[in-house]
């Protein structure tokens, strides 16, 4: 089914049994390293323990995928990376990092979804661009040959501007990322990721990976009002007077919602809260003509799509999120949100869904 060489990877599941992890046919894994660094600028205890993680990744027969800091772990040491003071600092960091890991990493993703705000905190759209250029230089310091490039969420609007300008980088890196969660996230089906594909290679010219897909077994779809009813609840008219009394609707939210807001300009409190939707409401964005975020409507997902991907000439492979459901959302730390928690091939038990046969299938083909 798959090529010789295809990157058939798994997200998150380096905590996983290898040997299970080869019998459903995974030979890539991807993760990045938290917080890597002590104040000092001196590798941490968690750097050194992911570091063994990684080892023991590779004698089990993996290859692996690193994704070096998002900005925030960088503001957390006192680097201002919108500086260039600051981007000095990450591109020799950076270096640092994969200098250390050199022969141990067969591929390098620069930050994390840099078009989505949570991940660029505090950073805005041009001052992303230049982390990302930082980051790429610092790899290619120490590292010429290795796969490297970056990741854009859903290659929405955002995506394919921080892209085209990232281009005049293109000597540095060599191959581009997409995450997608189509059906889910955004409204769609196994197909778009087909057209969002050929989009991205008629833009860049380059050969892609993508680094995150899935679609989540639980979770019903945002209607008309959602939004407003929930607002409401909190005392508000509607999502237009939240927006208009933002401050006091921050202060009613989750405590970790409201800080990662505050985090960005004041004069974009306002617009963003509405990155909150899905997480407040409980529900999903997107959605999907034909499947349903139940365990039988996630396995026919990877039924119609897995082919697909295998016959893309342009792609060097693929990243599933994820392993094993989670307890609670990482994000808002609520049991009841499926935004983060119910997007395994495993429920949070370890016990196959449905999803995982059909990976398992196609992968060993």
């Amino acid at each position: 089914m798959f090529r010789e060489g295809f990157i058939k990877g798994l997200c998150h599941g380096n905590n996983a049994d290898p040997k299970i992890l080869k019998e459903t046919g995974f030979n890539w894994l991807r993760w990045g390293f938290q917080d890597p660094f002590n104040p000092d600028g001196s590798f941490s205890e968690g750097y050194f323990r992911n570091k063994e993680k990684l080892i023991r990744s590779r004698e089990s027969g993996f290859k692996v995928m690193m994704i070096t800091p998002n900005p925030g772990r960088y503001v957390k040491l006192g680097i201002d990376p919108s500086t260039a003071e600051g981007l000095q600092q990450v591109e020799d960091l950076t270096a640092k990092i994969a200098g250390d890991l050199a022969g141990l990493v067969d591929g390098w993703q620069i930050a994390n979804e840099m078009n989505v705000y949570f991940f660029r905190a505090p950073l805005n759209f041009d001052q992303s661009i230049d982390f990302i250029a930082a980051g790429l230089r610092g790899v290619r310091k120490v590292d010429k040959e290795t796969l490297l490039g970056f990741n854009m969420s859903e290659f929405s609007a955002s995506s394919e501007y921080m892209t085209r300008i990232l281009l005049k980088h293109k000597h540095l890196f060599n191959y581009m990322g997409y995450d997608g969660y189509y059906g889910t996230w955004i409204k769609g089906t196994p197909q778009d990721y087909i057209n969002t594909l050929d989009r991205i290679y008629d833009i860049t010219g380059l050969p892609i990976i993508i680094q995150e897909f899935g679609f989540a077994s639980e979770g019903g779809i945002i209607e008309p009002g959602d939004y407003d009813r929930y607002v409401q609840t909190l005392g508000f008219a509607n999502f237009d007077d939240a927006k208009a009394r933002c401050e006091e609707f921050l202060e009613l939210i989750p405590k970790r919602m409201s800080e990662m807001i505050k985090t960005s300009p004041v004069e974009d409190w306002p617009d963003n809260i509405w990155l909150l939707e899905s997480h407040l409401v409980k529900k999903w964005t997107g959605g999907s003509s034909h499947l349903p975020h139940t365990a039988a409507g996630q396995a026919q997902f990877y039924e119609e799509l897995l082919p697909m991907l295998a016959k893309h000439e342009h792609l060097l492979g693929a990243f599933i999120f994820s392993w094993q459901d989670e307890n609670e959302c990482f994000f808002c730390h609520e049991e009841e949100c499926p935004c983060e928690t119910a997007w395994g091939l495993n429920d949070n038990q370890g016990n196959p869904k449905p999803a995982y046969r059909v990976v398992q299938k196609y992968f060993t083909m």
